[in-house]
């Protein structure tokens, strides 16, 4: 038996991962828990090990900037959809993207509210691919790095960053 409480939060998250039917690439993964709220997306490097059920760094770290900034939930995509965990392991793939990645970008920052862009440095021609796909939308940064590129998830203390950074 549960024992009672005077006061006890409750909050049921649909939880959301799109893969291809290979498993090898993951076109986005998502985290709802206010579906009137607003809902962002996060457009990181590529997906690890996160699914609709297990979570990683990327994704609690996303999860909990998303709360901090008063969102009902969040998307995250990535500019490659290829699943790994070491970065060597995707770029040695034919195709890191995947066949479905752009519609996949394109398709949830058009129902998005806020898109913030989290890749970290390098991949210059991707970004710029993905950069042109999200061109209509106002986008925005945890940070940008020193490198001229977008901080990602994975490397902050999300309490540390009150709101998202217009670009």
């Amino acid at each position: 038996m549960v024992m009672s409480m005077d006061s006890t939060e409750c909050n049921l998250i649909k939880s959301e991962a799109c893969l291809s039917e290979c498993g090898k690439y993951r076109y986005w993964l998502s985290r709802i828990w206010n579906e009137s709220g607003d809902i962002g997306a996060f457009v990181c490097t590529n997906p690890s090990k996160a699914t609709s059920l297990l979570s990683d760094t990327t994704l609690s770290n996303c999860n909990n900037l998303a709360v901090q900034w008063g969102w009902g939930g969040f998307y995250i995509i990535n500019i490659f959809a290829y699943m790994a965990t070491n970065q060597n392991d995707m770029r040695a793939q034919a195709d890191p993207n995947g066949p479905k990645n752009d519609e996949a970008i394109t398709s949830i920052s058009n129902t998005t509210e806020c898109v913030v862009l989290a890749w970290g440095n390098g991949h210059r021609s991707r970004s710029n691919q993905v950069l042109e796909l999200l061109s209509k939308k106002k986008l925005y940064c945890i940070k940008r790095n020193t490198g001229g590129g977008f901080l990602h998830p994975s490397r902050i203390k999300s309490e540390d960053y009150a709101q998202p950074v217009a670009i």
